[in-house]
């Protein structure tokens, strides 16, 4: 589990509050999210939102602790299934490849985790919390990787959560090239990256 955060409260109605302003920061941006739409769409009154978040700074940064919540979760527990699944090192180096694959495309996840970092600047309360939240996704990603560990088909030296970091640290990296809007060939970025990581992980080149 990703952790809860002191941040969201937990109420009913704070929740459809928060789905509200995650819906809009997701659609319109922060600049775009307006406290009467949220409230509208949450079927509340503005009163209400200011109880439960004191104000639209409190509902913004709970709504963007929320948004990457949600993502690390997602990407968690379908990445811990997988791992799951596998039964030999071949197997592991396949699943490896297939999350490569997944840094490589160009999608809504990336945007989520870039524009709640982005958000953390000059909010040294939100930054806390994102970087436990952080912390927390690296972590539970390494659990996913002991036994392929303790099983030889991953590098026995190798911290796992310094590497689960570094390995997230990939995906968001790869922003940069997003915005360079096809400026830049990205097949060599991809190719540094696929080396660097069987590398790391498993000692050596990767296949083909």
């Amino acid at each position: 589990m990703v952790p809860e955060s002191p941040l969201v409260p937990t109420h009913p109605t704070a929740q459809r509050l928060l789905d509200a302003a995650v819906h809009q920061l997701d659609s319109e941006g922060e600049a775009g999210l307006r406290v009467d739409a949220v409230v509208a769409e949450a079927g509340v009154t503005i009163p209400v939102l200011y109880h439960h978040y004191g104000n639209r700074e409190g509902l913004v940064r709970a709504a963007h602790v929320a948004r990457l919540t949600r993502d690390l979760a997602k990407v968690l527990a379908g990445f811990e299934q997988d791992v799951a699944q596998v039964r030999d090192r071949t197997g592991m180096v396949e699943l490896i490849d297939g999350l490569l694959e997944y840094i490589t495309t160009t999608g809504p996840d990336r945007a989520i985790r870039t524009n709640v970092l982005g958000a953390t600047y000059g909010r040294p309360d939100l930054r806390a919390e994102i970087a436990r939240l952080q912390r927390a996704a690296w972590v539970r990603f390494a659990g996913a990787l002991e036994e392929p560990q303790r099983r030889g088909w991953i590098r026995a030296d190798l911290d796992l959560t310094v590497a689960s970091g570094w390995v997230f640290g990939l995906f968001l990296g790869r922003a940069l090239l997003d915005i360079q809007d096809g400026a830049v060939d990205a097949a060599p970025w991809h190719r540094y990256n696929r080396e660097a990581v069987h590398l790391v992980l498993f000692g050596e080149a990767p296949p083909g």
